[in-house]
């Protein structure tokens, strides 16, 4: 789902997925790499990310 955020809305600053569980390394890369205009990523006790 970050993969389709990040490739579909390019005009899209904050995205705040805390807390959620499944969210991995390879999904925060993606939508950070793809979305040109994100500012802020909220990552707060996603675990799976290191």
């Amino acid at each position: 789902a970050l993969i389709a955020i990040g490739r579909y809305s390019m005009t899209i600053e904050t995205v705040d997925v805390g807390w959620c569980k499944e969210i991995t390394d390879h999904g925060a890369t993606q939508i950070a790499q793809s979305s040109k205009a994100l500012r802020y990523l909220g990552l707060m006790r996603c675990d799976q990310v290191r």
